[in-house]
């Protein structure tokens, strides 16, 4: 409910509870307060139509103000969009050109390094062959050394052994012919005795030709000679030349065994 409403309202009220008392005098205050209200309706509508035309004449200077406003931001936003493209293009190319030089300088500090280290690697790989090459000499040298060393020990043992094999030959030679000539005659212990061979008559005869030392060393042929020089009873055939010397000493296999020392 409106103002004026209320107001209407609350006169209808006063009316018809004045009507009741003094209706005249109640017709001529309501004249009063319907004109009265009448004039501040007519005062209303005034104000209210003074009131549209400043909202009109308000929304026109806005709307004025407003696309002038709007155009001036527009203009700004341009420049400032133009303004904040030649500063970013500049700055581009600032960026541009320090990547650029920065790009290079980190180009040529790679090569710099890159040969400084293709001259290391090349020195150290230098260092590396000498170092191998130096091994491998000293290696070869204690190859050839050890090889040396172990050719002259081989001779050495080689010697060694062969003296001693001379001389265990010798041995066992002397140590069997020192046996047969203890069987035989005695007791014979030097290499120079002379060996003493019993004859059918019983009697020792001196082997006067050989020593124990040179005894071991005949051959075949020469202990044949030598059974021949005593006259035994031997022929021509070897076979029987053994049989018999052995027979007469009374040792089977005697010459056989002797000839194979």
């Amino acid at each position: 409910m409106s103002e004026v409403e209320a107001k209407i309202e609350k006169l209808t009220t006063a009316l018809e509870k004045s009507v009741l008392v003094n209706p005249i005098e109640s017709l001529k205050i309501l004249g009063d307060k319907i004109e009265t209200l009448s004039s501040n309706l007519a005062n209303q509508a005034q104000i209210l139509d003074q009131v549209k035309f400043d909202l009109n004449e308000y929304q026109k200077i806005f709307t004025t103000g407003f696309n002038d406003h709007q155009v001036k931001v527009d203009k700004d936003l341009k420049a400032l969009d133009e303004k904040f493209t030649k500063s970013f293009d500049k700055h581009q190319d600032n960026v541009n050109k320090d990547l650029k030089a920065l790009d290079e300088k980190f180009t040529k500090s790679f090569d710099k390094h890159q040969d400084k280290v293709n001259k290391d690697l090349k020195k150290h790989q230098e260092n590396v062959n000498t170092r191998l090459e130096k091994l491998e000499k000293k290696f070869t040298d204690q190859v050839d050394k050890i090889s040396k060393d172990f050719k002259s020990l081989e001779k050495n043992i080689n010697t060694v052994m062969s003296g001693l094999d001379e001389k265990l030959k010798y041995q066992v030679r002397s140590n069997k012919m020192d046996s047969i000539a203890r069987m035989y005659n005695g007791n014979i212990t030097e290499p120079n005795s002379k060996i003493k061979f019993p004859q059918a008559n019983g009697n020792s005869i001196p082997f006067q030709q050989y020593t124990i030392k040179e005894f071991v060393n005949l051959n075949l042929e020469e202990i044949q000679a030598i059974i021949r020089f005593y006259d035994l009873e031997s022929q021509n055939d070897k076979e029987e030349d053994l049989i018999n010397l052995s027979t007469y000493l009374g040792f089977n296999n005697l010459v056989a065994w002797l000839i194979g020392i």
